[in-house]
């Protein structure tokens, strides 16, 4: 029997700026007359999945919704990268679990996207907190989290490592133009998590994974200058095959959760709570419908944090936890995609998971946790 691998810490950091859909209405309000005299919907809706009723009825109420679902985004203001908000997420996640960076054997790097493209963040983080020992950067975009994990566990079942600390981060603010429509959807964060040996049972159990090669086109970075005549990197979204994303929304979501959960033998409704990465508004509810679970066996956190890829499944799993949906020996089923990279789905034994301090807390995310109306923005 292998031995039972699993997340033992898990911490999210974000930005403190909350940008919200006023933004948009004081600073660009002819680009919202625009759309709302083109009557633009959700870019997201292409005609083949319309075939699938359960997408039809969790998209249905943001058709008209110009700001696709998103009321707030977490952005990186003044002297904040990348690589800050990562850096603050391991020392995060390290005072959770009560370790020195030094008792790691290996730190993995996903960044959407790193401040050093050719190189990655890993060896800058190593150079800022002290680390010494083994880094890399993993590119699967925004499936990168779950493949870490996956990889990591390999790793130690095979006692090459005994500890590796995963940090995740997304800095999409820099890379859209705020005149980009596609920018109402994205925001910025990091996560980190720790994965050693657990007890026998917990931990990560299975999961299966798949490339998107047919979603290369769709959705990818694109290197033009600024007003300087520097370099920048930009989000670009292909007119014409982004009509079809949903349709990729599906199909893997589909092919992952199917094949994860026929290789565990496991029934879906023997599965305690659910976390699936949302690229656009509805898509929780759409995947709660497609596997006929209930709603509260879920979490939605894309109308405050919208779209922060690699980011997104890992800071749903941590808000479920830290809002105790999640309890110990529960079965969590996660699934996240990520276009030109990689699907994954997988089911874990939830354990003694030590959890970093939360977030600064704004209205919106006062209200997704605890209910309450009216509570100021801070």
């Amino acid at each position: 029997m292998n031995q039972s691998v699993g997340i033992r810490a898990l911490a999210v950091n974000f930005p403190e700026y909350i940008l919200t859909n006023d933004h948009w209405k004081k600073n660009y309000p002819d680009l919202l007359l625009k759309l709302e005299q083109k009557s633009q919907n959700v870019r997201l809706f292409d005609p083949d999945s319309q075939e699938n009723k359960n997408w039809v009825q969790a998209v249905k109420p943001y058709r008209e919704d110009i700001f696709r679902g998103t009321s707030e985004r977490r952005i990186l203001s003044g002297d904040e990268t990348s690589l800050t908000i990562e850096c603050g997420a391991i020392e995060k996640v390290l005072q959770a679990a009560k370790l020195d960076i030094n008792e790691v054997d290996l730190l993995i790097s996903c960044a959407m996207f790193p401040e050093r493209l050719a190189i990655g963040n890993a060896t800058l983080i190593a150079q800022k907190l002290g680390f010494r020992g083994t880094t890399w950067n993993m590119n699967a975009t925004c499936g990168g989290a779950l493949l870490s994990l996956d990889n990591a566990m390999a790793l130690i079942q095979a006692q090459k490592l005994d500890r590796v600390l995963v940090s995740l981060s997304c800095n999409y603010s820099k890379h859209i133009e705020y005149t980009n429509s596609f920018s109402f959807t994205l925001g910025d964060g990091a996560a980190a998590f720790i994965v050693e040996k657990v007890k026998t049972g917990e931990g990560l159990l299975h999961s299966y994974s798949t490339n998107t090669y047919d979603t290369c086109d769709v959705v990818y970075p694109k290197f033009t200058v600024d007003g300087n005549g520097n370099p920048k990197l930009l989000i670009t979204v292909n007119k014409e095959t982004v009509k079809y994303a949903t349709s990729l929304f599906i199909k893997y979501f589909q092919e992952c959760c199917t094949k994860v959960l026929e290789k565990s033998r496991i029934q879906v409704e023997d599965i305690d709570f659910f976390i699936f990465y949302p690229p656009s508004a509805g898509y929780v509810n759409f995947c709660a419908l497609e596997l006929n679970i209930p709603q509260h066996k879920t979490i939605d956190m894309f109308p405050q944090y919208g779209n922060i890829s690699v980011v997104s499944a890992i800071a749903a799993l941590y808000h479920a936890a830290e809002q105790k949906k999640i309890q110990k020996d529960d079965l969590v089923m996660i699934y996240s995609h990520g276009f030109s990279g990689s699907s994954i789905a997988s089911i874990m034994r939830w354990g003694d998971v030590e959890l970093g301090l939360p977030p600064a807390t704004s209205r919106g995310l006062a209200e997704a946790i605890v209910g309450l109306k009216g509570v100021a923005q801070y």
